[in-house]
């Protein structure tokens, strides 16, 4: 009996350290992610997701359901569901690697590069996705 105590202070004692180790590493993952929308802000993908969707349509001034989206999508809530995303996928030590390259001189120049990167090959990713998926009713209705 004296050794089933034991053992079971050692497992709540080993349970207790569990707890505190994943706590903090909780912690240093959330510290980390931080760190990266500080060195790529959410507001500057979403800048880049407007300015490519009024790209999209002719005239000199994008559709109002731009403004719109603007004034509706709250950059505090996207900054937090991208928060709780990079915890669940990410180690500290890879969300302190994006920090460090988008920080850098060259992931800074890349950064800004990345809306005309997008703009040159969407009309392609979205011209073979309507290929296959042409492709595909062609399939079904053999």
């Amino acid at each position: 009996m004296k050794y089933l105590r034991m053992s079971r202070t050692a497992l709540f004692a080993l349970a207790l350290a569990f707890v505190h180790h994943a706590q903090a590493e909780d912690q240093e993952i959330r510290a980390a992610a931080r760190r990266y929308l500080e060195a790529a802000p959410m507001k500057w993908m979403l800048d880049e997701t407007y300015a490519e969707l009024a790209r999209q349509y002719p005239g000199d001034e994008p559709p109002q359901f731009i403004a719109d989206l603007r004034s509706a999508i709250s950059l505090e809530r996207m900054e937090q569901i991208a928060l709780a995303a990079m915890v669940k996928t990410f180690t500290a030590a890879e969300l302190n690697a994006l920090a460090d390259f988008y920080s850098s001189q060259h992931g800074a120049s890349a950064m800004a590069k990345f809306g005309t990167y997008m703009t040159e090959i969407m009309p392609s990713i979205e011209q073979e996705f309507r290929r296959a998926s042409a492709e595909i009713q062609a399939r079904k209705t053999k």
